[in-house]
């Protein structure tokens, strides 16, 4: 099966484009590429308002980045595909093959972001029927669209509870434990990408981000969850007249790393490891932080702003009101407890840049501008 080459023109369908990760990739790919095209799966009520979703969230993601010339050229390369990633029966695939007839007979490469990102037990049903289902589905519609290759965006957390150095092409077993039905699910739809690969002999990558935070440039983020939701937890202590200026000391092993990672990073890896050649094909790529954060450093950091001193300790009771900070922060407290190290010698394997030193300075400016739009 034959590989588009890096620089040529060829279509991609894209799931999860008006999403936060998948609308910074869109724009971006298609002026790398000035003579492909991109069809975008959008979830809505018909194809007015997937157009207009679609083209809101790629205005959102180029003023990001600050770009203006050649913005709306690549925007018109982009079309809105009304559909559902959890459609078992795809019927958007009609309107993909009608777009594709005016392609010349391009390529096709399948990028499948779309997630439900989920970490409340209640969740456990609509996460797996979107992030296993939606994979399952995905595959099937690649291989009847005859897709070169498919990108399939999981998750570093598939790891599970695994500690210690994690390397990207070791599958292994099921690890012990997951923190959440979003872990797990992924887990299982990786299994699902790797599979269909061996049946079919489709080419698959594996990309998977840490903690996503917002944009280098503005930073802007898309919604309150992950490290913002630890953000705003301290924050909403910080103002309450019982614990202003109060010192909480987390119950967190020493050495713990938070692994924190700009959206347009992780996009700028994505692009570089697509256009790598064939030797990335095949493989799983760790899209984390090459400098991850120490907790105790980022806790520092966040305390003048939150208004109270919070720390770390692994001796002594926990008082009540760490108690209160833990179970607050219970969804999200798994990542920051966490010693281990995501291995990136596929991506460097791959020529992939070194990344911009991101140290607990370089954080500052997305939770100061985190908390100016929160107050």
């Amino acid at each position: 099966m034959q590989r588009q080459q890096d620089g040529g023109s060829h279509d991609i369908l894209l799931t999860g484009s008006n999403g936060f990760l998948g609308s910074q990739f869109v724009t971006p790919w298609l002026q790398r590429h000035p003579a492909s095209r991109a069809a975008c799966l959008v979830r809505a009520a018909d194809d007015p308002a997937a157009d207009a979703r679609l083209k809101a969230a790629l205005l959102r993601a180029g003023a990001d980045r600050n770009a203006t010339t050649g913005l709306d050229e690549a925007i018109g390369r982009a079309r809105a595909i009304c559909g559902d990633v959890g459609d078992p029966a795809a019927a958007w695939l009609d309107d993909v093959r009608r777009w594709r007839e005016g392609g010349d007979g391009r390529p096709l490469r399948v990028l499948h972001c779309a997630a439900n990102l989920s970490f409340r037990p209640g969740d456990r049903d609509a996460v797996r029927a979107v992030n296993i289902d939606g994979t399952r589905f995905m595959l099937d519609a690649a291989s009847r669209l005859g897709a070169t290759e498919f990108n399939y965006v999981s998750t570093a957390y598939v790891a599970g509870d695994r500690e210690g150095e994690i390397l990207e092409d070791v599958v292994g077993g099921q690890p012990p434990g997951f923190s959440n039905a979003y872990e797990e699910s992924k887990w299982e739809a990786e299994a699902l990408v790797r599979g269909h690969g061996a049946r079919t002999g489709m080419p698959f990558r594996i990309l998977r981000p840490s903690i996503i935070i917002g944009h280098s440039v503005t930073y802007r983020l898309s919604a309150l969850s992950g490290f913002y939701k630890v953000v705003e937890t301290m924050l909403a202590l910080g103002r309450m007249p019982r614990t202003r200026g109060r010192v909480i000391l987390l119950p967190m092993p020493s050495g713990s790393t938070l692994d924190l990672i700009p959206v347009d990073t992780v996009v700028a890896e994505m692009m570089a490891l697509m256009d790598a050649g064939p030797s990335t094909l095949g493989h799983a790529f760790h899209l984390t932080s090459d400098t991850p954060l120490p907790l105790v450093g980022v806790l520092d950091a966040l305390s003048p702003l939150a208004g109270l001193t919070i720390g770390q300790t692994e001796e002594g009771p926990v008082d009540k009101l760490a108690e209160l900070v833990m179970q607050r922060l219970r969804h999200y407290a798994p990542y920051l407890g966490q010693i281990r190290r995501f291995d990136r010698r596929n991506v460097r394997a791959a020529g992939i840049a070194p990344q911009p030193l991101f140290d607990v300075e370089a954080l500052r400016p997305y939770v100061t501008s985190f908390i100016g739009h929160a107050a």
